[in-house]
């Protein structure tokens, strides 16, 4: 499809029903509408989203964007279970479910992501699949918009912004450090610091660091700390970002690929998390498929697992295979990494060279069982940490935190498995002194409990608003 303007077929409608069940009538004719056929899940269909999100502030007067989710799981078909993800993704445009596959088979789309836009007289002109860099796209929605104002068709005005989960409070990811309690809240783009009561159940908010700022679109997924700074893993703006300890940001490392290569970055692109070693920072980039390595002492960033293909090969670091990496653990020597493309969680030990997947069977192989690591199932593993011998793993999509004992090898259920311990999306997981604090994403709240009586309690952060 390559018209340009008044194009023969008519987009077909689309319901009236959001995500969230709201009902609404999208205009039909007068703007530049973009459709986004893409799953909220995964990275590189965000990255599409990001480039058009750019385009669209290009022209805001013309140009609307609507998105078409298309799961790929069971637990994706659940409208409330992606809710806090588009609010986290700073999705602000309306977005249609299409669990049933109705939007996609009327406009005959067989993959995703895809990008298909609407002329301002409601004709289809325009449609491309797979993962498209802006660059591809600036042309048409130009060329577009300036017909539609010489011709009368456009109807100008900015886009209705959307919020989605209604949650005023979004915890992605969590640390401790001492007394001190580290909340990446997604929903403000923020990360907070709260020092911990004595008895580790409520805690006081001592500061507040925005990652937002004017003209900048933030979208922070991961962070970490040394002793004087804190790094940030910020995927809307395609770089690692350094603040000190009193939140003030001091520098930044881009990911964003040369321009001379529209089709493939030549750096590690949108970051999931980072950790910090030695002077070197460890990232998880899952546009390229790989755990990257960056020099703070100069010298740039190199691959350092991962050949850039997806899978779930084991084997020396740049021969081995990656899918979606998700979360950082530094602990010794070994780096772990939380894989939610193959629901799995892997190693990498330096001193051997080679990545090792612990629980995993594959990207078609995911559930929910313990028993032997071997042989144990999760499904979408996010945030982990280290405590007594044991890796604890929040599993996302079985809204349960697991536990590796690293010496037997054994996984086990410790929190979610019972009717009173509810979680819903879990995204991270932190302890100390024998207390297990949880990042509920979906529930939009951090809950702790005592590992050994497993009693709920949702932690109590004053000054939080």
């Amino acid at each position: 499809m390559v018209t340009i303007y008044g194009g023969a077929a008519p987009a077909p409608d689309l319901p009236d029903g959001l995500v969230d069940g709201t009902s609404i009538r999208l205009p039909g004719v007068g703007r530049v509408t973009v459709l986004v056929f893409f799953n909220a899940m995964s990275d590189d269909d965000l990255s599409v989203v990001d480039g058009l999100m750019r385009l669209r502030e290009e022209d805001r007067d013309a140009i609307d964007l609507i998105g078409v989710h298309c799961p790929r799981f069971p637990a994706e078909k659940e409208s409330r279970r992606i809710l806090s993800v588009l609010d986290c993704a700073g999705i602000d445009f309306p977005v249609y479910d299409d669990s049933r596959k109705t939007i996609r088979k009327a406009y005959l789309i067989n993959r995703w992501p895809s990008t298909v836009v609407v002329d301002p007289t409601g004709a289809l002109t325009w449609a491309r699949e797979g993962i498209l860099p802006p660059e591809l796209v600036r042309p048409v929605l130009k060329s577009m918009g300036r017909t539609a104002r010489v011709t009368g068709d456009l109807r100008p005005g900015v886009q209705q912004k959307f919020v989605w989960s209604g949650r005023s409070f979004l915890p992605l990811r969590l640390a401790i450090e001492g007394d001190t309690l580290a909340v990446l809240d997604g929903r403000e783009k923020r990360l907070l610091l709260a020092q911990l009561d004595s008895d580790g159940r409520s805690a006081v908010l001592k500061r507040s660091i925005p990652m937002d700022r004017p003209g900048f679109r933030s979208c922070p997924t991961g962070f970490s700390f040394d002793s004087k700074r804190i790094y940030v893993a910020d995927r809307g703006a395609e770089s690692v970002r350094v603040f000190d300890r009193n939140g003030r940001e001091i520098s930044s490392y881009s990911g964003k690929p040369s321009k001379a290569n529209l089709l493939g970055p030549r750096s590690f692109g949108a970051v999931r998390d980072v950790v910090y070693r030695d002077d070197l920072l460890y990232l998880a980039s899952p546009g390229t498929r790989q755990i990257w390595v960056q020099s703070m002492s100069g010298g740039g960033a190199r691959p350092f697992a991962g050949n850039g293909t997806g899978g779930m090969d084991d084997g020396p670091p740049l021969m081995a295979t990656i899918g979606q990496p998700e979360a950082l653990l530094s602990y010794g020597n070994l780096l772990f990494f939380s894989d939610s493309g193959s629901s799995s969680i892997r190693c990498i030990d330096p001193s051997t060279g080679k990545v090792t997947t612990l629980i995993g069977k594959g990207p078609s192989l995911y559930g929910c069982r313990d028993g032997v690591a071997s042989k144990a199932l999760l499904q979408r593993p996010l945030g982990m940490c280290l405590s007594g011998g044991s890796l604890y793993v929040a599993d996302s999509y079985n809204d349960r935190i697991r536990a590796l004992n690293v010496r037997s090898m054994e996984v086990s259920t410790v929190y979610g498995d019972r009717r009173w311990q509810r979680l819903f999306s879990p995204s991270d997981v932190a302890i100390r002194d024998g207390i297990v604090y949880v990042a509920d994403l979906g529930n939009g709240r951090v809950v702790a409990f005592d590992e050994r009586r497993g009693e709920p309690e949702v932690l109590r952060i004053s000054g939080l608003s």
